[in-house]
């Protein structure tokens, strides 16, 4: 996935900086593993999912062999794994069948070119947790998607985020809520407090740029934290 067009520093980040906070960069790199919402065990086979940004599509094959090698080491003594294959999701291709690569297969996105959305009911299905409070109201999603697009544009690409104008109500929703334990050696434990589930909009008026931030947002997914593969959701019809 490109992202070809550069953001000068919107009012929002800049009135964060003031506040004395400074959002941190995103990842160029980002995993999206299934969410269980449980301890699962056993063997068996995964599908994750994984996001390039900006240029760092031409570090694939060190993302490959960098998983290999990990595997073989394992994230735990239990946790051994083999990539057995990847599939570009975009054009179908295979790029790696578990022993050579090919990235003629690899297709890439620039945000800029995606149409807008033509819906007026859908359900956004929220697959991994998101930060957020319930229910998400289809403007604070909105948001969320852009707040994260402008953080990628301002360290991958270039061009311009607009704002957008929409007007839609939730028609139906369910939730649930998920306490999720993080631990790193800078700040120690923390819990995020995260949901997911799905909601059910109806919009009786909307802008271009509100409709091209959901296609966006499903490839980029939404609000603060993209580490874990947080706030990535699909779009039913």
């Amino acid at each position: 996935m490109q992202i070809k067009r550069r953001l000068p520093l919107l009012r929002d980040l800049r009135e964060r900086e003031k506040k004395g906070g400074k959002s941190q960069p995103p990842r160029p790199i980002v995993f999206i593993p299934p969410f269980f919402a449980e301890r699962v065990e056993g063997r068996g086979e995964i599908d994750v999912e994984i996001a390039l940004f900006g240029d760092f599509y031409r570090f694939l094959p060190h993302v490959i062999y960098g998983l290999r090698f990990l595997g073989k080491l394992g994230l735990n003594s239990n946790s051994k794994y083999e990539v057995v294959s990847i599939r570009d999701v975009l054009s179908g291709k295979e790029i790696y069948d578990g022993e050579k690569v090919s990235v003629e297969g690899l297709k890439t996105v620039d945000l800029g070119e995606l149409n807008p959305k033509k819906l007026e009911e859908f359900v956004v299905r929220y697959q991994t947790p998101i930060e957020a409070s319930r229910p998400i109201k289809l403007e604070e999603l909105l948001t969320m998607i852009r707040r994260r697009l402008i953080l990628y544009v301002n360290e991958y690409g270039t061009g311009e985020v607009p704002d957008f104008n929409r007007k839609a109500d939730i028609l139906e929703n369910e939730w649930k809520e998920h306490d999720l334990p993080h631990y790193s050696r800078r700040k120690g434990r923390r819990i995020f407090h995260a949901i997911t589930g799905f909601a059910k909009y109806g919009i009786y008026e909307a802008d271009d740029d509100a409709m091209k931030l959901l296609a966006i947002g499903e490839l980029i997914g939404a609000g603060a934290k993209a580490s874990f593969g947080m706030g990535f959701f699909k779009i039913e019809i």
